[in-house]
């Protein structure tokens, strides 16, 4: 997978995982001609030139809303959120490789638990 990597061009993004006392997360659809406009996601995004990783977080094209951790919308989500988010939301804390395709179809992934 590493070798694959290589071949493609690096984006980096940043997502926060929020939980309130009610054990709900906030997930964003983001705005009308973005590119996750159609998708539920964690805060956050891509750091515009001279964006700090904090700043990237926060965005004014999103709307938030608050989901019970037993009853998020994975169907509406990117493929793959649903091998990762769950661990974390059960405690666990992993390093994900994910590679889409054009389409937006996840072709690979390999999740690894990390101390």
């Amino acid at each position: 997978m590493k070798e694959k990597l290589k071949k493609l061009p690096v984006q980096i993004a940043v997502r926060a995982i929020i939980v309130n006392s009610k054990q709900e997360v906030m997930l964003i659809k983001r705005a009308l001609g973005t590119f996750e406009e159609s998708k539920w996601c964690l805060v956050g995004g891509k750091p515009d030139k001279g964006e700090n990783l904090d700043e990237a977080v926060e965005s004014e094209e999103m709307t938030p809303k608050w989901f019970d951790l037993d009853k998020v919308p994975f169907n509406d989500m990117w493929p793959g959120d649903s091998y990762w988010m769950t661990l974390v939301f059960a405690g666990k804390k992993v390093r994900g490789e994910f590679i889409f395709s054009g389409e937006g179809g996840l072709k690979e992934y390999k999740i690894k638990e990390v101390a």
